[in-house]
């Protein structure tokens, strides 16, 4: 098991309300820095999953998603494309790399 590379911000606004409160016994937050770890991998799941539907909602909304070629992806029937990482175009006539791709969703006027 390796330590936690960062604090955690709820488990320090947790310690502080067990703190707070002489209700809860002070073993309550030895329990509960051993619990911690767990609990913070089902958040970092719960976002995961939370990043990927607001993607789906968000490019279904705009009219980019392709549901068929979604569909052959998840299924394996085609490969994911493949991502370039590298160096950006660049405009040679401003120097800059190029603006993103307007959305679809109509600008107010």
């Amino acid at each position: 098991m390796s330590p936690p590379r960062a604090p955690r911000g709820v488990l320090v606004t947790l310690v502080s309300t067990l703190v707070a409160h002489p209700i809860v016994p002070a073993a309550g937050i030895a329990l509960t820095l051993g619990v911690d770890r767990f609990l913070n991998e089902g958040r970092a799941v719960l976002n995961l999953i939370g990043n990927a539907v607001a993607t789906l909602a968000i490019s279904r909304w705009d009219g980019a998603l392709d549901e068929v070629r979604m569909r052959q992806v998840l299924s394996g029937k085609i490969p994911p494309p493949e991502v370039d990482e590298g160096e950006p175009d660049i405009d040679e006539e401003t120097g800059l790399p190029p603006l993103p791709v307007r959305s679809t969703l109509q600008q107010p006027a």
